[in-house]
Formats: C-alpha cells, sequence, structure tokens
C-alpha cells in the first residue's frame, strides 16, 4: 500500500485555523473529555434555620439564710419564802422631838483661841440648863484655808447641839475630815476645851 494510496483514501479533513494540522492529534471521545465540575449557584445557608447568640442566663443564686439562735433568759428561781408568822410585837412609843430653841437672851462662854497659826475667839451659846446649843468663831488672824475649814467646823457643831448631840463627842469626830494641819491644830484646842467642859 503506498502512502499516496493512504492518503486518497483518508477523508478530507479541514485545515485548523491557527495553521497547525490536526491530522495525527485524534478527536477527542466523549468518554475521554473530563467532566466539568457542577456549580451550584444556590446559597449554602438559605436551608439552614439562622441561629441566634443567646448570651446563657445565669442561674440564681441559692438564697442565704442566717439563723440566729437567741436564748431567752431564764429567770432566777427565788427561793421559797419562809411561812414563819411573826409574833406580834406591841407598839413601841418613840418621841422625836425637834431641836431646842436657844433664848433670844443667854448666857455663853467665851474661849480664847491660839492655836494652828489662828488668834480669835470661840463663843459657846448656852441653854438655860448649861448645856451648849451653838459655837461662833470670831477669828482676828488665820490662814485662809484654815479659817474657811474652822468656820465649818462651827457651823456643824452649832446644827448638831441643838439636837443633844454632846459636845466634845461631836468635835471629836469632825476632826477626822479637816485635812489643813493650821485648822486641824486649832480644831483640836477647841474640842479640848469643849471635851473638858461639857
Amino acid at each position: 500500500m503506498s502512502t499516496q494510496l493512504f492518503e486518497e483514501d483518508a477523508p478530507p479533513v479541514a485545515a485548523p485555523k491557527n495553521g497547525r494540522s490536526t491530522r495525527n492529534t485524534p478527536a477527542p471521545t466523549p468518554e475521554t473529555l473530563p467532566s466539568e465540575p457542577e456549580i451550584s449557584l444556590s446559597d449554602p445557608f438559605a436551608d439552614e434555620p439562622e441561629v441566634v447568640a443567646v448570651a446563657p442566663t445565669p442561674e440564681p443564686e441559692a438564697p442565704v439564710i442566717i439563723a440566729t439562735v437567741t436564748e431567752e433568759p431564764k429567770e432566777p428561781i427565788a427561793p421559797p419564802a419562809p411561812t414563819v408568822t411573826p409574833a406580834p410585837r406591841a407598839a413601841a412609843t418613840v418621841s422625836v422631838s425637834g431641836p431646842r430653841q436657844l433664848p433670844d437672851e443667854r448666857q455663853s462662854l467665851t474661849l480664847t483661841l491660839k492655836a494652828g497659826g489662828c488668834d480669835g475667839l470661840v463663843i459657846v451659846g448656852l441653854f438655860e440648863d448649861g448645856t451648849p446649843g451653838e459655837v461662833l468663831l470670831l477669828l482676828r488672824n488665820a490662814p485662809v484655808g484654815a479659817a474657811a475649814a474652822l468656820e465649818a467646823f462651827a457651823a456643824t457643831l452649832t446644827l448638831a447641839l441643838p439636837y443633844g448631840v454632846p459636845a466634845g463627842v461631836m468635835a471629836s469626830q469632825l476632826l477626822g475630815l479637816i485635812t489643813d494641819s493650821n485648822a486641824r491644830e486649832a480644831a483640836t484646842a477647841i474640842t479640848t476645851s469643849l471635851s473638858a467642859r461639857f
């Protein structure tokens, strides 16, 4: 078989536009053509439901219960009252008399006071029976603190004597209240004079 016969038997083939010969290139068959990928133009998220992000709600906390236990104060148990009935007593009569009143015109005892830097007179007013009823001081010279303490000493004696309190006993009890050394020395001299006479 000659080459010429082969060419004559072959069907005519149109020349390609680009000038290349396609004689030796076999025509593509449908089986050898690559399959084109399928392109979907639909929205991929159209079928899915819309998801809305919701913040999680916090779980409610359990309430805190604070219990306070208070004990009621226990009442003290009082001891049972004694059932002894007191014996009847006789009514005691006590005569309470008020202070004695000094007469307007009365006798008095005047003492000279020279002790503890104090210089003056102690005047003791007397009841009709001769018992003391008042004590007065006339100080000519005395330290300031001693003078005030002695005036208080005499005023207290004057308040107590009308009730029948012994002058010497009352004066000796008042000595413990005097803190000034000069006043204490003068008050001791007054107490000694009153104790000796009444």
